[in-house]
């Protein structure tokens, strides 16, 4: 048997090094996208099966179907997990190639800044928010934020203007009053909203939005009554805000 021929195909790219990183950093985003999709669906599941749901049966299940759903959506959570884990690991490496494009110098032209993207991975630990209070904000290291400015609290403010995708996700601690909702501030006017109806569990959202150089990026809890947050097995693993610049003027 002879052996396979491949064609001679010689494509040529023409896709510039800050492209590149755009469709990598989109990915990503709709990848998260998409894992918030499950996890909101997981969360709709378990209220469904307790009769909570709006809208849904007025009918809880039984013990043993509870018992039986909790198991499916620990199975399903394992798996999102894994996934997250996978595109942290892509986000860290692309972190290399947020920088300066360097090369052969060239001659002088007008000042600029560097050409990589804004980014910020800010984790959350546990606390106890106020209605309308925001939530504390921890930078685990320097490097996890890139062109955005972080008051040390619990604020971002957009240096440059573009298309960003956040991320946000918080756990909430054990006999919480029901219902809760978080929500993503932008210039202190809601953006992205998430309830629940459960005692605890978590809460999450993404959104894809154009921002302005000045635009601030807070989590408010818009519950009427105090909230608590609670870190799952280690200090500041109680959640994250994750932002990045994917394209200028909302056009990758």
């Amino acid at each position: 048997m002879s052996q396979a021929n491949i064609p001679n195909i010689t494509p040529q790219i023409t896709l510039t090094r800050d492209e590149v990183i755009n469709l990598i950093l989109s990915s990503i985003a709709m990848q998260e996208l998409g894992l918030s999709h499950i996890i909101n669906t997981e969360a709709e599941k378990i209220q469904f099966a307790l009769g909570t749901l709006p809208g849904g049966s007025t009918t809880p299940a039984t013990f043993p179907e509870i018992i039986q759903i909790n198991q499916n959506v620990r199975e399903t959570l394992k798996e999102v997990v894994k996934t997250e884990w996978v595109l942290q690991n892509k986000m860290d490496s692309l972190k290399v190639f947020l920088g300066p494009e360097s090369g052969v110098t060239g001659p002088t032209g007008s000042g600029g800044g560097p050409t990589s993207q804004s980014y910020a991975n800010l984790a959350i630990d546990t606390q106890c928010v106020p209605p309308l209070g925001l939530v504390n904000l921890v930078l685990p290291a320097p490097s996890d934020l890139y062109g955005l400015n972080f008051n040390g609290t619990n604020t971002i403010t957009v240096v440059t203007s573009g298309l960003y995708y956040i991320d946000w996700v918080i756990t909430l601690s054990s006999c919480q009053p029901i219902p809760t909702l978080f929500s993503l501030l932008i210039n202190g006017a809601p953006f992205s909203g998430t309830g629940g109806h459960a005692a605890s569990g978590i809460l999450a959202s993404s959104r894809i939005g154009l921002l302005f150089a000045g635009d601030t990026i807070q989590i408010s809890n818009r519950s009427d009554t105090q909230r608590g947050i609670q870190s799952a097995f280690a200090a500041n693993t109680a959640g994250h805000l994750s932002i990045v610049r994917i394209a200028d003027n909302g056009l990758v």
